[in-house]
Formats: structure tokens, C-alpha cells, sequence
């Protein structure tokens, strides 16, 4: 299964405003502490030190942090970058006012693509405890450098003595694989509330392949519900703020997403408000990942579930229409889906791998449809 897919076909979608879909939060371990997890793709080894807190990222790049302090990564003698302790951290948020474009974000990126123990970030990046013992006598690397490969050449030297396959990407392959990490993290369903001017149910998507994002609204007192189309992709930067949408009567919305949230604000010909919303499951150690918009005769949603290592299906969705959330259980065989959902929806559908898109049928004894989505490789 390819990382992430080319494009997104949603049946009778369109989009509000957000920002991370993050992808699950860390949760509660200890009493001031949590646990979060490193992503660049998932990172395997790599060292951390918040307060008291300190050890190596696991296999799915999970690491415990006090709550509140600063997180500090490093390989041996050099430290990577810092950060506020958070349920996801990734390259972006080492640096001030990071982003997608930036010498120094992308610098992190090829470093530690370069100590991949295979040569291949798409599978993850496991940092072996080879590399950590080298890593104790290098210098620190000036990561906003525009020559870091010189920089690295002794590290290069270094390398090529242990067991391995380690080699630097140009910054336009790391960028590639950085934003297709992003767009992962980021893709997924949400659902929310919004009041002001108009009050109602909204549900929203953001495409795993370009960052774009669709969804509906459903007014109070209104049977139909208006669709949305963003204008412009989620913002591969930390404030994850996304520019405007519109709908069909004409409404602008404005915002930004957190780990697991979404608000921000809405116009139309003078009416104004606001809305929030959350996310719907997202798990971070999932293998795979589904973002989905399902339309029916009557009813029409969205909704987004994880696959794990042995092609089992777990999700959630939500209805605007009928003001529902319901759950979603299958499984995956032969590139096949079979499942069910909590509201008696019998759901077949089959997967493209080559372009990871997931199409199929649903019904139930009031209704029946169809249904489109786009997966990723998460972890």
C-alpha cells in the first residue's frame, strides 16, 4: 500500500476550517506526565529528556514527557530540537515558526532519514543502537545550515563502519516524504457544533493526499444539509490554519485545527458565528488509515476508520443529517471490505491499492448508498 494516494473522490462532500487532525492524543500515564509520540514517519531510537523523563522512542515512536515542560530529542552528541510536550511532535515543531519549506525543518528531515537503519523512511525510521553509540562522539550539527550534507560528511564516514543502510536524501525527496507524513497525520473525520447568526451540526474530512478538506453543515430546523469545499490545503506549518471555504448559500469559513480539535469562525451576507468541533477516533499506532463520505437517499456523512498489521477494521462516523455518531467493525480480506456499523448498515466495498482509494455500497432496512475514501500509511 502506497504511503498516500493521488487524489480524493467524495461523494457529495465539501469542507469547513481546520488545523491538525493530529491523529489521536496522547494519553495520561503517570500523574504529570502523558505520552506522545515522534513522527517523521514514526521514529524508532530516538533519545528524549523532559523534566525527570528520559529513555529512547519505541517502535512506534512513542516517548513520555512531563506536562508542561519542554521535550528535548538527540542522537549521541547532537540534540535534534525542542518543543513543548504534546501529543504528536514532528521536525516542524523543533523549530520557530517552522514549516514545510523551511532549510531548517527539512535539515532534521534528512538527518534522520540518514540514520534510517534501511534506507527507506517510508516504512519508518528505526535508529539502531549502533548508530546511538557512534553518535556519542559526533559534534553538534548547525541544522539551519544551506550545506548540511558537508556538515554531515564525517557522520557519512561514521556510518558506513556499521551494519546498514544509511544514505542522505536530497532536500526535495526529504520534503516529498515530509509532507506526505504531514498529510497523514493531519487527514481524518471530525464533527462539531456551530452558533451565532445560525446554529446546527457540521462534519468535515481533511484528504490524506493534498490536505484539502470537505464537508457538510446541517442547520437547525433544515432537512438538507449544505456542502462544502475548501478553497485552499491545510497549512503544512504548526498553526494548521486553513484559509476559507464555500458553500452553496454562500458561507465563509475561517480556522485552525489542534491535535484533536477545530474552531474558528463563519460568515454569511452579515451573519456571523463561530463553530468547534473534535475528532472522530484516529488512533496513533494504527497501521493504515481511511478517510470516508458516505450519501445515501436520506441520510449522508462522513466518517474515518483505522486498519491494523492484520487488516482489521475499526472507525467512527458521524451523521449531520440525523445528529448520530456510530461505530464501524470489519475487516479487509483480498483487498475486499466487509463490515457493519452500529446503526445496522451492512457496508462491501474494495480497495485500489495502487491508489489506495476505497469504494463501495451500504444499506440498512431506511435507507442505502455508497461510499469513497482515500487511505495512508500511518505507521
Amino acid at each position: 500500500m502506497e504511503k498516500c494516494s493521488k487524489g480524493l473522490i467524495v461523494a457529495a462532500v465539501a469542507a469547513l476550517s481546520f488545523g491538525l487532525i493530529g491523529c489521536g492524543g496522547g494519553g495520561s500515564s503517570t500523574p504529570g506526565t502523558a505520552t506522545g509520540v515522534f513522527t517523521d514517519s514514526k521514529v524508532d531510537g530516538i533519545q528524549y529528556t523532559s523534566g525527570s523523563s528520559s529513555g529512547t522512542t519505541d517502535q512506534n515512536g512513542r516517548f513520555t514527557y512531563q506536562i508542561g515542560s519542554l521535550v528535548t530529542f538527540s542522537i549521541g552528541g547532537i540534540t535534534i530540537g525542542s518543543a513543548t510536550g504534546a501529543g504528536v511532535i514532528s521536525p516542524i515543531d523543533l523549530v520557530d515558526n517552522g514549516t514545510i519549506n523551511d532549510t531548517h525543518v527539512l535539515n532534521i528531515v534528512r538527518f534522520l532519514m540518514l540514520l534510517d537503519f534501511d534506507g527507506d523512511a517510508s516504512n519508518g525510521i528505526t535508529i539502531t543502537n549502533d548508530v546511538r553509540m557512534q553518535a556519542k562522539d559526533w559534534a553538534q550539527v548547525d541544522f539551519s545550515s544551506s550545506d548540511i550534507a558537508t556538515q554531515l560528511t564525517t557522520i557519512q564516514n561514521d556510518l558506513s563502519s556499521i551494519p546498514g543502510v544509511y544514505l542522505l536524501p536530497e532536500s526535495t525527496s526529504a520534503q516529498a516524504h515530509y509532507t506526505s507524513t504531514l498529510r497523514c497525520i493531519d487527514s481524518g473525520a471530525f464533527k462539531g457544533t456551530f452558533s451565532g447568526g445560525d446554529t446546527g451540526y457540521f462534519t468535515a474530512i481533511v484528504d490524506p493526499s493534498t490536505g484539502n478538506i470537505y464537508g457538510l453543515t446541517k442547520s437547525d430546523g433544515l432537512q438538507s444539509a449544505d456542502r462544502f469545499s475548501s478553497n485552499a490545503p491545510l497549512s503544512l506549518d504548526q498553526a494548521k490554519t486553513f484559509t476559507s471555504s464555500y458553500g452553496s448559500f454562500g458561507s465563509i469559513f475561517s480556522g485552525s485545527f489542534s491535535l484533536n480539535s477545530v474552531s474558528g469562525s463563519w460568515s454569511n451576507s452579515g451573519v456571523s458565528g463561530t463553530f468547534k468541533g473534535s475528532r472522530l477516533g484516529g488512533a496513533l499506532d494504527t497501521k493504515y488509515r481511511f478517510t470516508a463520505a458516505y450519501q445515501g437517499i436520506v441520510d449522508e456523512g462522513h466518517l474515518t476508520f483505522d486498519m491494523d498489521a492484520s487488516n482489521n477494521i475499526a472507525g467512527i462516523g458521524y451523521s449531520p443529517i440525523l445528529n448520530k455518531e456510530f461505530t464501524v467493525r470489519g475487516r479487509m480480506v483480498n483487498n475486499r471490505l466487509t463490515a457493519t456499523s452500529s446503526l445496522g448498515a451492512s457496508i462491501m466495498g474494495v480497495l485500489a491499492p495502487e491508489t489506495n482509494m476505497l469504494s463501495g455500497t451500504w444499506v440498512n432496512d431506511s435507507d442505502e448508498g455508497t461510499f469513497d475514501s482515500i487511505g495512508c500509511q500511518l505507521n
